[in-house]
């Protein structure tokens, strides 16, 4: 963290440092949550598939 404060937030006066840092963490917990949802969402059509799949081919 310590290239991010003096690099990026270091130049920034303390509240909007605190908002951006806010900013940023609010879409990387968004940015995680949609992976994670698409993630679970794909295994469940390939279980889905391979199942329907398998009763077809047996």
């Amino acid at each position: 963290m310590n290239f991010f404060d003096k690099h990026f937030f270091g130049y920034l006066p303390d509240m909007a440092r605190k908002i951006v840092r806010g900013v940023c963490v609010i879409i990387l917990v968004y940015l995680i949550f949609q992976l994670a949802l698409t993630f679970i969402i794909v295994l469940f059509l390939f279980g889905i598939t391979s199942r329907l799949l398998s009763r077809f081919f047996n």
